[in-house]
C-alpha cells in the first residue's frame, strides 16, 4: 500500500515556492531595468536643447515657469522643491516633494517638461534649524499634523534640521528623459502678476517679482520632455554637476543577483514540494 502525502505537507512548500518565484521575478526585472538605465545613459552625452531633438536625450537649458511655486524656506520662485525635515543628528523625519510642469529653454527653442515622476537632483538652496519650543517657519505648521515622526521629535524636544532643494527660475539644468513633438495646440496664459494659488506650503501667495513674470512661458512649445518609456522617470540635475548619468546604489546593484538566487531556491522548493507525489507514482 502506497501512502499518499497529506495536502498540508505539500501545499505549504508549494505556496512558499510560488511566492518566491514572484518575488524573484520582480527583483530580476527591477535589477535588469536599473542596470540598463545606468549603462544606456552613459552613452547619452548632455547637449543643448535643439528643435531636432527626438527620443532619449540629456537636454541642457534653463528653467522657465508656466506657473510658479515658491520654495518653502528661501521663498524663491521655482518649478519644484524637495523639503527634508529630520531630527538633528537623526534619520527620523519627513520629506515633502512638490513639482509643476515647467519649460526647458535654450534660446528660441523650448520644451515642456511634464511633472509626472520627476526626480529632482538639485543642490541645497536653503537650510534652517528649528530649536525645541520654536515655531515652525510660516506656512509649514501643517507638517507637525501631517507627520507622526515630526510630532515624536517635537514631543522629545529634538531640534529639527530643515533642508530645501529647489529647482529655481533661470537655473541651468540637464533634463534626462524622452523628447517628442508636442500634440497640444493653443497657448497657456500666465497667471496675473499678483495672483497665485495657495499651495499646501502656504508660500504661493508671495508677490511675483519681475524675474518671475518674465520667466513665465506663455506659448505651447513644439517639444515635450516626458519620462522614458523603459525607465519611467524624468531626472533633472544641475548642468554644473559632474554626475550626468544614473549611478547604481547598493540596493539597486544587489537586486539582480538576489533575484536570481531567490528564483533558484524557489525552483528547488517546487521540486521538494512535488517529491512526495513523484514517490507515490513511482
Amino acid at each position: 500500500m502506497v501512502l499518499q502525502p497529506s495536502p498540508s505537507t505539500v501545499l505549504e512548500p508549494l505556496v512558499l515556492a510560488a511566492l518566491g518565484v514572484v518575488a524573484g521575478a520582480w527583483l530580476v526585472r527591477s535589477g535588469v531595468r536599473a542596470l540598463r538605465q545606468a549603462t544606456v545613459w552613459r552613452e547619452v552625452a548632455p547637449q543643448a536643447l535643439t528643435p531636432e531633438a527626438v527620443g532619449r536625450v540629456a537636454a541642457q537649458g534653463r528653467v522657465a515657469l508656466e506657473g510658479p511655486v515658491f520654495a518653502p524656506l528661501s521663498g524663491r520662485p521655482c518649478a519644484g522643491f524637495v523639503l527634508e525635515v529630520a531630527g538633528q543628528g537623526l534619520r527620523v523625519g519627513h520629506t515633502v516633494r512638490q513639482t509643476r510642469p515647467f519649460r526647458l529653454v535654450n534660446g528660441d527653442v523650448a520644451a515642456r517638461v511634464v511633472d509626472d515622476r520627476v526626480q529632482l537632483r538639485t543642490g541645497i538652496t536653503a537650510e534652517r534649524v528649528v530649536q525645541p519650543g520654536e515655531a515652525m517657519p510660516a506656512g509649514l505648521q501643517w507638517l507637525e499634523d501631517a507627520s507622526a515622526e515630526l510630532r515624536w521629535l517635537r514631543d522629545r524636544d529634538r531640534p529639527l534640521h530643515l533642508v530645501e532643494r529647489a529647482l529655481l527660475v533661470d537655473q541651468d539644468v540637464v533634463v534626462r528623459g524622452h523628447v517628442r513633438p508636442s500634440n497640444v495646440a493653443g497657448t497657456i496664459a500666465p497667471a496675473p502678476e499678483r495672483v497665485a494659488t495657495l499651495a499646501r506650503t502656504g508660500t504661493d501667495d508671495a508677490a511675483w517679482d519681475a524675474t518671475t513674470v518674465r520667466s513665465v512661458a506663455t506659448r505651447e512649445p513644439a517639444l515635450w520632455l516626458e519620462p522614458s518609456p523603459d525607465e519611467g522617470t524624468l531626472e533633472v540635475v544641475p548642468a554644473s554637476s559632474a554626475v550626468t548619468a544614473p549611478v547604481l546604489d547598493v540596493h539597486q546593484a544587489v537586486r539582480l543577483p538576489l533575484g536570481i538566487t531567490v528564483l533558484l531556491l524557489s525552483w528547488v522548493g517546487f521540486a521538494r514540494g512535488l517529491a512526495p507525489f513523484m514517490e507515490g507514482w513511482s
